[in-house]
């Protein structure tokens, strides 16, 4: 038996001790648990007392992760080596945001030779912040020499989620007491209505558009593009100077003259991504270009700092203190020993609104795999299902499910300790510091013990005493809270690290590789095969296919038209 078997063996031992505890007594019975199970970095601290661990399961955790070859593993990460095996590339999304002077590094391929990146990462961040200072200082201008005042950020997916977690979090943090404002409009899908929704609002002279997709082949993007360059173009004539309203951000420039839009965007309007960072981990590059024109390069340059800051905390802090170590350590304790199928993401924060959205890209596209990086087929179930919402919204619709439903899950709860509107502030840290104690600690009462004996008193009784029975809660749903001082641009950089790290120590448990996607990019080579089938000029190529389509004509009644 190889010692990481045996360790698998003795977490399921430990598993079978706990899963008749419940997690008040565990908490209860440690004075000192609540300073045992913490761990800070700078003004983050992430509470985990309340999950079914004890010191001897925890420390055996943590023998998993060692055994699993951590260290190394993080340090090839790091430094270039390539990570990524089935695309033959690097995961370089560390290097975007450090400040070390020392060569990273990487390799593409086989035949290609080792190249330093920091050179191509530093001027890529220097373009960035020249063209912010031009735009910000308004010397952006159109064909009459106005300056372009709105923003729009033409992307999908990782080209698009957290440069829009990014924007929300930190204007409403800079604008709070301020009139609301209307400088930035993003557009992702290929949905007709909520594009031409959102282009009624704009000022076609004074709109400047930002076309991200680090491909420049991604379909939606492309669709967008030319659907905005026809309405550009009906707008102000065709002898408008429409490159003047157009910025590209890819890792494939060659492709942007190439793309079929219309445009000829000029070289020092594109903006290099690079080639070793994958989509969902390119909010730290030139992806976020326009969150840097709105929020300006200082506070992009903060939200960087806090990400370097998780790093530095990831490659140097003891395990016992190892912030997404231990976040990792919960995932897979949580979904190989005690079968958790899903896990919540709930920031009782409005500006964390967006956070499930992109972390369910992270995790699950990252870790969504039922083969292992050497194409195995997995001995354990890897990602499970994030899903989640913004509280105490949500505490009127999935709290329900959370309380009283017959599965249970693990969540992760956000928090800042200081807020704006103090009373209002103050009343939401008492209803997300009410739903964890809940959740953990349940809701008893004096009432009947079952459904039938509560149906079988006397009518003459209360309907309090008669409902009681409905109004248990079981408990023993574990949490994590991520408790901030507040949420600025630093603290939102960590979290958003942390969880990339997380990731990575899941796959080195699961032995997957958390920088491929190929579900995602198999499904969308279908959709382009189906387009022609779709619009009748090639046969379904499937019976099942055909019965769909021709559903679907029947529904249209008429032939789909582009729009």
């Amino acid at each position: 038996m190889t010692q990481e078997k045996k360790i698998w063996d003795d977490l399921e031992d430990h598993r079978r001790r706990l899963q008749n505890t419940t997690l008040a007594s565990l908490y209860d019975s440690s004075p000192h648990r609540a300073r045992d199970y913490r761990a800070s970095c700078s003004t983050l601290t992430l509470d985990y007392s309340r999950n079914f661990l004890d010191d001897e399961a925890r420390a055996c955790l943590f023998q998993l992760v060692t055994s699993a070859g951590l260290q190394q593993s993080r340090d090839a990460m790091v430094s270039g080596a390539i990570v990524n095996h089935s695309e033959q590339r690097a995961a370089l999304h560390t290097a975007l945001r450090s400040t070390r002077q020392t060569p990273i590094f990487s390799k593409f391929g086989q035949d290609e030779h080792p190249r330093d990146e920091r050179p191509t990462f530093i001027k890529s961040r220097q373009d960035c912040k020249n063209f912010t200072r031009a735009w910000r200082s308004g010397e952006i201008r159109n064909a009459n020499d106005e300056p372009l005042t709105h923003i729009v950020h033409v992307g999908i997916g990782g080209s698009e989620l957290g440069t829009r977690l990014l924007v929300d979090a930190v204007r409403s943090s800079r604008s709070a007491g301020k009139a609301a404002t209307n400088e930035i409009s993003f557009i992702s899908d290929m949905d007709y209505p909520r594009r031409q929704e959102i282009l009624a609002r704009l000022d076609p002279s004074r709109c400047l558009f930002l076309l991200v997709s680090k491909s420049f082949r991604t379909e939606e993007m492309l669709h967008n593009a030319r659907a905005i360059y026809a309405w550009m173009r009906a707008a102000l004539g065709k002898s408008a100077e429409l490159e003047r309203h157009f910025v590209a951000i890819t890792a494939e420039p060659q492709l942007v003259q190439r793309a079929d839009i219309g445009l000829n965007i000029p070289t020092e309007r594109i903006f290099l991504i690079p080639e070793g960072v994958g989509g969902r981990y390119s909010v730290w590059s030139a992806v976020s270009l326009s969150a840097q024109l709105l929020l300006g390069s200082e506070v992009f340059e903060q939200f960087l700092r806090g990400a370097e800051c998780a790093d530095e905390h990831f490659l140097e802090e003891p395990l016992q203190h190892n912030i997404p170590v231990i976040m990792a350590l919960l995932g897979v304790w949580y979904r190989n020993f005690w079968d958790f199928s899903a896990h919540a993401i709930i920031p009782y924060d409005y500006r964390l609104r967006r956070l499930p959205e992109f972390l369910q890209q992270l995790e699950m596209e990252s870790g969504g795999k039922h083969l292992s990086a050497t194409g195995k087929v997995l001995e354990v179930k890897s990602s499970p299902l994030l899903w989640g919402g913004h509280g105490t919204n949500v505490q009127h619709s999935i709290f329900q499910w959370l309380h009283q439903g017959s599965e249970c899950l693990s969540l992760d709860f956000f928090l800042a300790a200081q807020g704006s509107g103090k009373l209002g502030h103050t009343k939401t840290s008492a209803h997300c510091l009410a739903q964890i104690e809940t959740l953990m600690r349940g809701a008893k009462t004096d009432a009947p013990s079952t459904r039938t004996e509560a149906e079988n008193l006397p009518h003459d009784l209360s309907s309090t005493r008669r409902i009681a029975p409905y109004c248990a809660l079981e408990g023993n749903r574990p949490s994590n809270l991520f408790l901030y001082r507040s949420l600025s641009p630093h603290t939102l950089g960590m979290l958003l690290a942390f969880y990339e790290h997380k990731v990575f120590v899941q796959s080195l448990l699961w032995k997957t590789n958390p920088f491929d996607q190929w579900g995602v990019e198999v499904g969308k080579t279908l959709a382009k095969d189906l387009l022609p089938m779709l619009e009748g000029d090639s046969p379904a190529s499937t019976p099942s296919l055909r019965d769909s389509i021709e559903l679907w004509q029947a529904q249209a009644c008429r032939k789909m038209k582009s729009d």
